[in-house]
């Protein structure tokens, strides 16, 4: 897995754990699971300090102080978080509508993914285009203290 691209999501991974870590005054737990991971992935994403977990286990970390970060998943990421927790930030692929291209879409939002995103707020993202030019940062609304 070794790219650009997947060079450019870990650099990501790293600068949202530095942000929440500031935020949260104390250390974050940060865990990594993608299957095509090379065992030179392991290594420097370990020599970060990043778990790095074999699937499904990812998904079992999952709980309501948790930051999920999905780019491009070959699995449905929203459909399984929304059944087992509300994290607090979600940055993930803008959605695909339940009606339109969902057929073609392996993380397709369904009608419970809609009724949890009720409970968050998106905020502005304008990264250059590129490697996270369709992603959306999402914040629970409870835990929200800025303006949106």
């Amino acid at each position: 897995m070794s790219t650009a691209r997947s060079v450019a999501q870990h650099v990501l991974v790293l600068a949202v754990r530095k942000w929440v870590a500031a935020a949260a005054r104390g250390v974050v737990k940060c865990y990594a699971q993608d299957p095509s991971y090379t065992a030179v992935d392991k290594r420097l994403l370990r020599n970060k300090g990043v778990t790095v977990l074999e699937d499904p286990r990812g998904f079992l970390e999952v709980d309501d102080d948790s930051v999920v970060i999905s780019i491009s998943p070959t699995v449905p990421v929203r459909q399984i978080v929304a059944d087992i927790a509300r994290p607090m930030v979600l940055i993930w692929d803008r959605g695909v509508e339940v009606e339109e291209e969902a057929v073609l879409c392996t993380d397709p939002v369904s009608k419970r993914v809609e009724e949890m995103m009720k409970d968050y707020i998106e905020l502005p993202w304008s990264p250059k285009a590129g490697s996270f030019d369709m992603l959306a940062v999402y914040v629970r609304k409870d835990t929200y203290q800025g303006e949106a």
